[in-house]
């Protein structure tokens, strides 16, 4: 388990967009979540529209990447 995490998004547009019923910002935050980290950086501004993120998970939006952490992209939806 690792407490630190990091989704790298390299395009805002794709962050939100809806695959399967969640947007992948929301699916890697969650695939983090199961992975034991307890706070994930988003290099992302706060999307406007609500986001179903997991009880426990301290999101810290507009910090880049760093540290030693699990790191998601979401990539390979696309």
């Amino acid at each position: 388990m690792t407490p630190a995490g990091t989704f790298l998004a390299a395009d805002a547009a794709w962050a939100l967009e809806d695959v399967g019923g969640m947007t992948v910002l929301e699916r890697q935050l969650w695939a983090l979540s199961r992975a034991g980290v307890r706070r994930a950086r988003v290099p992302l501004a706060r999307p406007e529209a609500p986001l179903r993120l997991p009880a426990g998970l301290e999101v810290l939006w507009g910090a880049a990447p760093g540290g030693p952490g699990a790191r998601v992209s979401g990539g390979h939806f696309y």
